[in-house]
Order: C-alpha cells, then structure tokens, then sequence
C-alpha cells in the first residue's frame, strides 16, 4: 500500500519577556500535511528567560480571563453552528483531529500522526485522553462524530465543510480510518474548523441534539460551567487535560475563561479599558489608532487573514452575463478608498482572491485597476455608450450600505445611475438563492483553504448563489486542485484559477480589511492560527 506519512515531531518553545510563541520543526515531505509544526490550537508554555537586568519569568498560575465578543452564540454544539463566533467558545471546550498554525499548516492535535491514501486517511489518535466526562477518547469516538455528522437526523451545519467524507471505520483502540470518496485535500481544513470537534459521545446519547449544548462536553482545556444564550459562556479549568507545558507543567495555567457577549463595539472597548474584560475580539477599523497608542492595551493584527468585501455580478441576468461589462464597471472602482475611507487604513487593496501571508498568496497577480477614461471606454464597447440604469441588493447593515453607497458614487461618474434596494439579511438570501438580484455586495473571512473559498464559484455547488458563475475551465482546475495532496502543485492551479476570475470577473474583489484583537497588556501567551482564530491554552495574566 502506498501512503503518505504524516510523523509526530517534538514540541519545542522560544518565548520573549512579553510573550509565548511556538517554534515551528517542518518536516521534510512533498505532502500536504505539510510542514508540520507545533499545535497552533495549543501552544506550549514558555520557560524561563533572565536578561542582565530581569529575572527569570514563568507564566502565573491562576485567575480569569473575560474576553468580549461582538457576537451573540448560537449554540454549544458544534454540529449545529452556523456561527463563525461560536467556534472561539468551541476551542475552549472541545479539542480537534487536527488544527492549522498560522501558515495554514496542519497540525497533530488529537491525531497524532496519518496516512493518506487515494480513498481514506488513516489517523493514529493521541492515547490517555479523557473527556470531561471522565470517558476515554478513542477511535470510536471519532467514529461516533463522523456518523453523527453524516446522519441527516443531525441536521448538521458543517456537513459540508468535509463534502468528500463517506464514513469512518475503527480500525483499533487508536487506529481510526476517515473514508472518502477520493483525494480530498481540503478535508484536512475542514476537520481543522467546527467540523472537526470531537464530543463525548457518552453525553452526546444522553442529552440528545436537542440540548446537548447546554452540556457541551469535549476533551477541551476548559469546562463548560454555563452557557447563558445572548449573554455568556463560563468555562473553568479542566485539571484533567492531556496537554503540558516544556517545563512538564498541566495546562492550562488560567482558572478560567468567561465570554461575554458585547455585540456594541463601543462598549466593548469602554469595558476593555476600565478592565472589566481582558481581551477585545474583533476591533472595528475606526477605533484601531486609538488602541494603538493606548500604553495599557496590545493591538494584534492577525497575519494575512482580512475580511474579504466582495461585489457580486448576478452573471445569469441581463446584462450582468456580459464578460466585457463586468470589466468596465471594475475599471469605475477605487479601490484605495475603500481601504482609506472605511478601513480607516487598516487594509490593503487586493491583486487577486489570495490575501498576502497566505499559502496560495501570488505577488505576480495583476490585480484591479482604476481607470475612469478606461471605463468610460470599455462601456461604450460593451454596447452601453450611454451608460445604464442599475438595482444592487443591499442588506440591511450600516457596513454594506456604506460600501455600496461609495460604488453608487463612483459608478455615477462613468454613466451607471445604481438604484439601491435595501432589504433585511433574510429576504437577501431568499433573492440570491432564487436567482431575483442583479447585484450584491457581501463580506467573506478568509477560508481555511482555499478551495472552501472557491466553491462559490463552481458551477454546481450549494454555494454559488451569489454569481451563478459557471467555466467549465475553472470547474476542472478547481477539482484538480483538491484532488491533489501536493501543495506546489496545488499553488500552481491556484494561481491559474486567480488569473480565470481577474479575467472574467464574475465578482470583483472590492478590499481587505485588517482582523485585529485587542487586549490588556495583562494578558501573556495569546496566539492565533491562520484563520485568526485565538487560543489561550497557555495565557497567562501578569
């Protein structure tokens, strides 16, 4: 049997005075799995460090971090999440099969080590784990969240983050095998995100799909206390967690972790400032300056992980189907004010669907233009000499009606009178799922691999609704790409499949926006994975 072998590796850790980092130890493989490092999900403690006029530090023992989120939970279950926010509560009460660093490289978590082969990747799973339930994890478990996945009484939300997964078979205690209907090298992303907790399978029978989430149980460094809808989740230490730190110490060195639910972004940053919360998820773009010269609060710029802000061309409706119009209209966009105006800086304009940082990132992109005389030019060829009388669909949030107030503006100056029809998010999606829009705009996150990005654009996937794009060229590049484990190669048809939407345009890349946290200069050892993604297994508070 042929196989690509995933080998666990020995954790090391380089710390300054202010914080702790994780080393990484690539291992030499053509495979995706691919430059293995530490786990992100769980980064190790640092030891120790004197200079001449400091003594040594180690991380404190103790105490609670409150951390504020702009974002109500949905849920505790996992499976049934539809809610990115959710996923940070997640990481504090369940672990992962596998997880991401901050390069996008997978890491062993719960699975130590795999192999992969055409129709299946083999997991060996990390041994003396417990749930918090005190039940062992093992290889039926993983089987037991795999069927539980796949069950359509579930109704799971994040089925289709592992679309190639048929099954799963225990091969021993701590041998489990994850079928597939072939090369899938995205399923690794997936069971890196909220596909990819694992839960008691012992509390998941006794309380059922129904509240389950009131009783989240995992194999986390932290135990669900309570989870009060739309307020908070408390979670306290779980003295029994497998991870420990160089030094041989139990993680995690807090007592606990609370959040908080702060959907007002201005009462999130009064409340961190006055300390009745330690760590800000998510600063909006006006008050980054602020932050910055605040001597009391760190800023943190998650690396090459922004928001996306796209424009979306319904490319089956007149005159939207038209290739050479797309065009003109994105010559008619400045891009630079958008990062100006409503990123207040804080962004960076694209050269292509790639943010920089990124894995699949290509610097050679030709990227967008900004040409009014082009565009004037480029309307006239596209038989609309005059102009045109447009409607853009915008939901009913101030960000989006900012943003597409500024393309009305700026269309107006090349000949396009853009009407904007105002709806809420729920009428929004009922018109793109039904075809009913011309045009949209809509903000992404960065996907955990690019391939989960680009199946908007496939042609028969649930999730291009919002273009109805279809290139039978890009169509098979895009399945090339993730049938292949190797990441060269699939960098290759990323950049080629970059070039095939810069050329046709059935969205256009408006601009990046900087994900940024912000927190106490009290709190120690934060880090993130290439998601932005934040774990405090190893924080401490000074």
């Amino acid at each position: 049997m042929h196989s690509l072998v995933h080998r666990p590796f020995l954790l090391a850790v380089v710390v300054s005075l202010a914080t702790a980092c994780v080393s990484t130890a690539p291992i030499a493989t053509p495979t995706i799995p691919l430059a293995p490092a530490t786990p992100a999900t769980a980064p190790k403690a640092p030891e120790a460090v004197a200079t001449p006029t400091q003594p040594a530090i180690r991380p404190k023992r103790g105490g609670t971090l409150i951390a504020g989120l702009p974002n109500h939970l949905t849920t505790m279950d996992p499976q049934l999440t539809a809610n990115q926010t959710d996923e940070e509560a997640y990481r504090l009460v369940f672990d992962l099969l596998v997880d991401l660093d901050d390069k996008g490289n997978v890491q062993p978590m719960l699975a130590e080590s795999w192999e992969i082969d055409p129709k299946d990747i083999t997991f060996k799973l990390r041994k003396g784990v417990k749930f918090h339930d005190g039940t062992d994890f093992n290889a039926r478990a993983v089987k037991f969240h795999i069927d539980r996945m796949l069950d359509p009484k579930t109704k799971s939300q994040r089925r289709g983050e592992i679309p190639d997964v048929i099954g799963a078979e225990v091969v021993d205690d701590y041998t489990v095998k994850v079928l597939l209907k072939g090369p899938s090298a995205p399923t690794f992303a997936g069971l890196a995100g909220r596909a990819g907790f694992i839960a008691s399978p012992t509390a998941v029978e006794k309380w059922g799909n129904d509240q389950f989430a009131l009783h989240a149980i995992g194999t986390g460094p932290f135990q669900l206390v309570e989870w009060l809808k739309d307020d908070r989740v408390v979670t306290k230490r779980f003295d029994g967690y497998w991870m420990k730190d160089a030094a041989g110490e139990k993680l995690p060195y807090l007592d606990g972790i609370t959040y908080r639910s702060i959907v007002d972004d201005s009462v999130r940053l009064i409340e961190l400032r006055t300390g009745n919360i330690q760590l800000l998820e998510t600063v909006v773009p006006k008050d980054a300056a602020s932050i910055k010269a605040d001597k009391s609060l760190v800023y943190y710029k998650v690396p090459g992980n922004p928001y996306n802000y796209i424009l979306n061309f319904n490319t089956k409706a007149a005159p939207f189907d038209k290739k050479e119009l797309r065009q003109a209209l994105s010559w008619a966009i400045n891009r630079e004010a958008f990062v100006k105006t409503l990123a207040f800086g804080e962004g960076e304009v694209p050269k292509g669907w790639w943010p920089e940082g990124q894995w699949m990132y290509d610097p050679t992109a030709k990227g967008f233009g900004y040409d009014v005389n082009k565009a004037k030019e480029m309307l006239a060829r596209a038989g609309f000499p005059d102009g045109l009388r447009e409607t853009m669909t915008v939901i009913s949030r101030p960000e989006d009606r900012q943003l597409a107030e500024m393309i009305q503006a700026q269309w107006k100056e090349v000949g396009v009178e853009l009407t904007l029809d105002t709806v809420e998010r729920a009428a929004a999606v009922d018109r793109f799922r039904s075809g009913n829009f011309k045009t949209s705009v809509a903000r992404f996150p960065t996907e955990a691999d690019p391939d989960l990005y680009l199946a908007k654009y496939v042609s028969n996937s649930p999730d291009n609704i919002l273009t109805a794009y279809n290139n039978p060229r890009f169509n098979e590049l895009h399945e090339q790409a993730r049938r292949t484990y190797d990441r060269a190669e699939r960098k290759k048809l990323y950049t080629e499949l970059n070039n095939i939407l810069l050329e046709d345009l059935p969205a256009l890349e408006l601009y990046k926006r900087t994900w940024a946290h912000a927190m106490s200069v009290k709190l120690k050892g934060f880090a993130t994975n290439s998601r932005g993604l934040w774990n405090c297994t190893a924080c401490w508070l000074e």
